[in-house]
């Protein structure tokens, strides 16, 4: 099986790369390399190993490759691909709303009934935040701008929400604020006195 163009001007350049850099690269590194840039021509390929010798004297990870590459090529960083992303979004759950409707009722059409398809989690935690479909549905043109905003906020810091719902369950959750009788009892000399009533 002959390399492409890609695959040879990359085992130049990691080659070229791990000497910079005094190490020693993996066949299984170098397998990830290639699967991830094998669509990318030589020459932006060489521009981002040649960039990242000059910047770095470690050897780079597929990410940091990843970015040069995206910057040669003009595009857009990740800030931007969250905020089209989000728009996508929203845009998404509108169309969602006026097909389905707040109910998400199923449509019937030739004995067959047709249910709403699920929402995925980011996009349901996102509605959550601005009120649900009901919200967006009896939303009015002032309120539109920061609905949005909010609904875009949400939907980037979905992930993040995710990662963090057992730590926060754990930290401020319902089972917190439940105390036993038992607790009661024992907190109850810590209460400060109450003071004297003045008559």
């Amino acid at each position: 099986m002959t390399a492409s163009p890609s695959q040879q001007k990359l085992a130049v350049e990691i080659n070229l790369t791990a000497q910079n850099s005094k190490s020693e690269v993996q066949k299984e590194l170098f397998a990830e390399f290639a699967r991830v840039f094998e669509h990318v021509s030589p020459e932006v390929i060489e521009w981002a190993f040649r960039e990242w010798r000059m910047k770095s004297s470690y050897f780079p990870g597929v990410a940091d490759i990843g970015k040069l590459i995206q910057e040669r090529q003009g595009g857009i960083g990740s800030d931007d691909e969250k905020k089209i992303e989000a728009d996508a979004a929203w845009a998404y759950v509108n169309d969602y709303l006026r097909k389905w409707g707040v109910d998400l009722l199923p449509i019937r059409s030739g004995g067959k009934e047709i249910l709403p398809p699920p929402l995925d989690a980011r996009v349901e935690y996102s509605l959550r935040r601005i009120g649900g479909l009901q919200a967006l549905n009896q939303m009015d043109v002032n309120r539109m701008p920061f609905m949005y905003r909010d609904f875009c906020e949400a939907y980037t810091q979905a992930p993040l929400a995710e990662l963090m719902a057992r730590r926060l369950e754990q930290q401020f959750g319902t089972n917190k604020m439940l105390t036993t009788v038992e607790d009661l009892i024992r907190l109850k000399p810590m209460l400060p006195k109450k003071a004297p009533e003045e008559r």
